[in-house]
């Protein structure tokens, strides 16, 4: 794609004027044709009246919810062009300090979050996938903290325009229905006949799970990303912040493929020492 071409995003502007210093087959990118494709869902639903999510309600921000590392990293991005690095610091010392309360609080389910997942062995993988899951099922529900970009005073989303996958569709769209009542949160105990008024994003489903798949061409092999919530990226943002730079230009600067190459090799290299 060369700069004169309308730009991936689907905003009808040139390369050059809109995401310019994306490159169109990055991680990125295809994070933000993901999110808009999900958006264009969601704005066609008719129904919207009658759902219970509505501005001012953050009740789904004190729950212990995780995205992927792309989107954490873009949103990161997005704070360093808009407020600077030193935004970024702050909104990161906050979250790293909520870390800390959680792994006070829930020492054994802290243990399974810092768990190494990469592995180039995919039966080594899905095994050590397994004892997440496992993790996520002990898992609080709530959070006695907010999402670290929650604006607690306005209950408003400091990141919403960049929020990631699961703030915009959960409560106002579903990736599966459900037979069963489902409760969203305590406005919605019962989901069942709820959905019904949802965007029905089930043509999303495998997209959604590529999105968090890396597949590597030089080692014909693919991984799955693990999903972290967003109070334990910022830990690790926090020991490791002179990293942050290299860790969006890898998934802004190169392709998704590439970057999959690069990953991979580092597992490799990783492993053998």
């Amino acid at each position: 794609m060369g700069r004169n071409d309308l730009c991936f995003c689907g905003s009808g502007k040139k390369q050059k004027k809109c995401h310019s210093d994306i490159d169109c087959d990055s991680a990125f990118a295809k994070t933000i044709m993901f999110h808009n494709k999900a958006d264009e869902i969601i704005n066609e639903n008719t129904q919207f009246d009658k759902l219970k999510c509505k501005k001012g309600c953050s009740e789904c921000c004190y729950q212990n919810f995780s995205i992927s590392t792309v989107e954490f990293y873009y949103i990161m991005y997005q704070i360093i062009n808009n407020q600077g690095i030193e935004k970024v610091r702050e909104y990161v010392k906050n979250g790293y300090e909520m870390w800390c309360e959680y792994e006070k609080e829930f020492p054994e389910n802290a243990k399974l979050l810092k768990l190494n997942t990469e592995s180039s062995n995919p039966n080594k993988f899905m095994e050590m996938m397994k004892v997440i899951e496992k993790s996520i099922e002990a898992s609080p529900m709530f959070n006695k903290f907010p999402c670290p970009f929650l604006n607690v005073e306005e209950k408003s989303c400091d990141v919403y325009k960049d929020r990631p996958f699961v703030c915009r569709h959960f409560g106002i769209g579903y990736m599966e229905k459900h037979d069963l009542p489902v409760g969203f949160c305590s406005h919605t105990v019962d989901g069942t006949d709820y959905q019904q008024f949802m965007a029905d994003l089930r043509g999303l489903k495998d997209e959604a799970i590529e999105m968090d798949m890396y597949y590597s061409p030089k080692y014909n092999q693919s991984a799955y990303d693990r999903c972290y919530p967003i109070f334990y990226y910022c830990k690790i943002t926090y020991e490791h912040f002179d990293n942050l730079e290299f860790k969006i230009k890898e998934r802004k600067d190169i392709s998704k493929d590439k970057m999959s190459d690069n990953r991979l090799d580092r597992v490799i290299q990783r492993q053998r020492r």
